[in-house]
């Protein structure tokens, strides 16, 4: 059973889209300052590759990892 990453990622991105903004309001800081860097992928490319490595039936992150970084990598160009 293949992954369709484009439709997963439509459904996953449309989530954090309301999700992210209202995440971020629910934050209580504790006064000091954080840095709040970007990372190379998005929350939604997160979320799609975790959820498609669950649908997989891998037994290893690592390994599905590896394979869909040769495989898929240019779906997730950060």
């Amino acid at each position: 059973m293949g992954v369709d990453y484009d439709t997963l990622y439509c459904a996953v991105d449309d989530f954090c889209k309301g999700f992210e903004p209202w995440y971020r309001q629910q934050l209580i800081g504790d006064g000091s300052k954080r840095r709040n860097r970007k990372g190379n992928l998005t929350l939604s490319e997160n979320l799609t590759i975790i959820i498609a490595y669950h649908q997989s039936g891998m037994a290893c992150f690592k390994f599905f990892y590896m394979e869909l970084l040769q495989t898929k990598r240019s779906l997730f160009q950060g």
